[in-house]
């Protein structure tokens, strides 16, 4: 294992993969240690969630062995793993000849639970957008924008999860194509041994009798090693069926994953593209209820300022003939006779201000209803001379 497995912030990654390969272009037994780390967030409710965690070692040799080690899983995590892992090996064991055979199991079930961490925050934010009980503009409530907040919260790491998984599936790919083209290599370089094997027992058989036909007198004296070289021609044979079968396992196998591979990697992307729709909505709806606030907002203000524009006309004339209308002479307060002058003034200006700042509040619509009013005058006028000209 390596030691690096070990470390805080390999612990601490959201997700990542590596292979170490020995002795694969070496005599004798070859063999890939590989690692994996990926998690996804599912939420069953706005604030009730927990992390799918897979965390696994796998060290495969040739001989067809192959360890799996799980660090932490929750039981349904190893249940399922194992449970895929058993129902999916075939009797004839003839995928075990890829390194990677675990990760084309493992994948199946991760993508099940991305799928349903996407789906259940689609559902979350659909709630979200039809809900109705939690007020509208200055009313809105508090626990609602808590709401959006943590489902926006969910959807960027359902986000995070899968463009890690994304990432992490171009390197098992990646690191897969490699091994593919080592193995491959290796297997051609056998095959010329073992052919040059063969061309020098059939070299060696061909001397052999040409010299008995021409009464060589060493003919005899070679027949031992040209009986080694026929046995050792024999068994190059063997190799050589051996090998190319092992080989076309091997390629069908490599072939089989990779198409699984690719599957993944497809199936990643376009779940992506709806983890990325679902936050787009989020943010689309925070923003929309931030608008509505801000209108009833401003709304609540230019009532606040009407308001206190009514008082203005009176306060200005009241200012004005403040010293007028009474009088504080004698020790008592003495109010004049003609006080109706103020509101003479007052009543006329208070109204003309209010029904000017109408006008000017509701001009845009003021326009276009005198607009639609001269469009269809112009158009009655228009019926109305030519049905003077048809009579």
């Amino acid at each position: 294992m390596p030691q690096f497995w070990w470390s805080e912030h390999n612990k601490n990654a959201s997700g990542h993969f590596g292979c170490e390969s020995h002795g694969i272009e070496s005599e004798g037994g070859s063999s890939v240690v590989s690692w994996l780390r990926l998690q996804v967030k599912v939420q069953n409710d706005v604030h009730k969630y927990y992390w799918y965690k897979i965390n696994m070692l796998v060290d495969w040799r040739s001989s067809g062995a192959t360890k799996i080690v799980l660090f932490d899983p929750k039981p349904q995590v190893s249940e399922k793993i194992a449970a895929k892992l058993l129902i999916n090996v075939p009797k004839d064991k003839s995928h075990l000849k890829d390194p990677f055979w675990v990760y084309g199991q493992v994948f199946e079930d991760l993508i099940a639970v991305q799928d349903t961490s996407v789906w259940q925050i689609r559902d979350l934010t659909r709630e979200a957008e039809t809900r109705k009980d939690m007020g509208e503009g200055l009313t809105t409530s508090v626990t609602y924008f808590d709401t959006l907040h943590n489902i926006l919260r969910h959807a960027t790491h359902s986000m995070e999860t899968l463009q890690t998984s994304i990432k992490t599936i171009h390197s098992i790919m990646s690191s897969h194509e490699t091994l593919g083209a080592r193995f491959a290599q290796v297997h051609t370089e056998e095959t010329e041994e073992q052919r040059h094997i063969l061309d020098q027992a059939d070299w060696a058989r061909a001397k052999a009798q040409r010299d008995s036909v021409l009464g060589n007198e060493t003919a005899d004296t070679q027949g031992h090693d040209i009986a080694q070289l026929e046995a050792s021609g024999l068994a190059a044979v063997k190799a050589l069926t051996d090998g190319k079968n092992a080989e076309r396992d091997r390629r069908s196998a490599f072939y089989h994953n990779e198409e699984k591979f690719r599957y993944y990697e497809n199936f990643f992307e376009s779940t992506l593209g709806r983890a990325m729709a679902n936050k787009e909505r989020l943010t689309n709806q925070i923003q929309l209820e931030f608008n509505k606030v801000t209108k009833a907002d401003s709304d609540a203000m230019k009532t606040v300022a009407f308001v206190t524009l009514l008082f203005l006309p009176a306060t200005f004339v009241a200012a004005i003939f403040s010293t007028t209308f009474s009088s504080s002479n004698g020790g008592e307060w003495m109010m004049s006779g003609k006080f109706w002058i103020y509101w003479a003034f007052a009543i006329p200006i208070t109204f003309l201000t209010a029904l000017l700042w109408t006008l000017w509040r509701y001009r845009g619509k003021l326009g276009r209803l005198y607009e639609q009013r001269r469009e269809r005058a112009e158009k009655e006028k228009k019926e109305r001379q030519i049905s003077q000209l048809k009579g």
